[in-house]
Protein backbone atom coordinates (compact mmCIF):
# COMPACT_ATOMS: atom_id res chain seq x y z
CA UNK A 1 0.00 0.00 0.00
CA UNK A 2 2.89 1.97 0.54
CA UNK A 3 3.97 2.72 -2.88
CA UNK A 4 0.39 1.82 -4.68
CA UNK A 5 -2.62 3.40 -5.72
CA UNK A 6 -3.07 5.40 -2.05
CA UNK A 7 -5.11 8.75 -3.88
CA UNK A 8 -7.26 6.71 -6.26
CA UNK A 9 -8.19 4.47 -2.88
CA UNK A 10 -8.49 7.87 -0.52
CA UNK A 11 -11.17 8.90 -3.38
CA UNK A 12 -12.84 5.62 -3.56
CA UNK A 13 -13.79 6.09 0.44
CA UNK A 14 -14.85 9.75 0.32
CA UNK A 15 -12.02 11.66 0.66
CA UNK A 16 -11.54 13.69 -2.66
CA UNK A 17 -11.30 16.48 -0.54
CA UNK A 18 -8.06 15.58 0.85
CA UNK A 19 -6.78 14.20 -1.82
CA UNK A 20 -7.32 17.43 -3.73
CA UNK A 21 -5.80 19.18 -0.82
CA UNK A 22 -2.89 17.16 -1.15
CA UNK A 23 -2.28 17.58 -4.62
CA UNK A 24 -2.70 21.28 -4.28
CA UNK A 25 -0.04 21.12 -1.88
CA UNK A 26 2.44 18.67 -3.55
CA UNK A 27 2.18 21.26 -6.65
CA UNK A 28 3.37 23.93 -4.83
CA UNK A 29 6.15 22.73 -2.95
CA UNK A 30 7.08 21.00 -6.45
CA UNK A 31 6.96 24.55 -8.13
CA UNK A 32 9.17 25.74 -4.93
CA UNK A 33 11.74 23.05 -5.36
CA UNK A 34 11.99 23.52 -8.52
CA UNK A 35 12.65 27.40 -8.41
CA UNK A 36 15.24 26.66 -5.95
CA UNK A 37 16.84 24.02 -7.28
CA UNK A 38 17.11 24.10 -11.12
CA UNK A 39 19.16 27.21 -11.48
CA UNK A 40 21.77 26.20 -8.94
CA UNK A 41 22.13 22.37 -9.94
CA UNK A 42 20.80 22.39 -13.47
CA UNK A 43 18.57 19.03 -14.28
CA UNK A 44 20.31 17.31 -11.13
CA UNK A 45 17.77 19.68 -9.34
CA UNK A 46 14.95 18.88 -11.10
CA UNK A 47 15.74 15.14 -10.62
CA UNK A 48 15.80 15.78 -6.68
CA UNK A 49 13.24 18.28 -6.67
CA UNK A 50 11.05 15.38 -8.45
CA UNK A 51 11.82 12.84 -6.46
CA UNK A 52 11.65 14.36 -3.33
CA UNK A 53 8.03 15.90 -4.17
CA UNK A 54 6.98 11.81 -5.06
CA UNK A 55 8.65 10.60 -2.11
CA UNK A 56 6.22 12.73 -0.04
CA UNK A 57 3.25 12.57 -1.74
CA UNK A 58 3.68 9.16 -1.14
CA UNK A 59 4.08 9.01 2.41
CA UNK A 60 1.60 11.38 3.08
CA UNK A 61 -0.95 9.34 1.11
CA UNK A 62 0.17 6.80 2.81
CA UNK A 63 -0.44 7.79 6.40
CA UNK A 64 -3.65 9.24 5.26
CA UNK A 65 -4.83 6.17 4.09
CA UNK A 66 -3.97 5.01 7.60
CA UNK A 67 -6.53 7.55 9.39
CA UNK A 68 -9.19 8.10 7.19
CA UNK A 69 -9.71 4.95 5.43
CA UNK A 70 -9.04 2.72 8.17
CA UNK A 71 -5.76 1.10 6.04
CA UNK A 72 -2.89 -0.12 7.45
CA UNK A 73 -0.32 -2.89 6.28
CA UNK A 74 1.19 -3.27 9.89
CA UNK A 75 -2.46 -3.96 11.34
CA UNK A 76 -3.25 -6.96 9.11
CA UNK A 77 -3.34 -10.49 10.91
CA UNK A 78 -2.46 -13.62 8.37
Amino acid sequence: LLCGPTNFLLQMTGNQKKVRNLSLITLFLGLLLCFLLIPKYSYMGATIATSVIIVFESLVSFRLCIKYAGLSFFKMKL
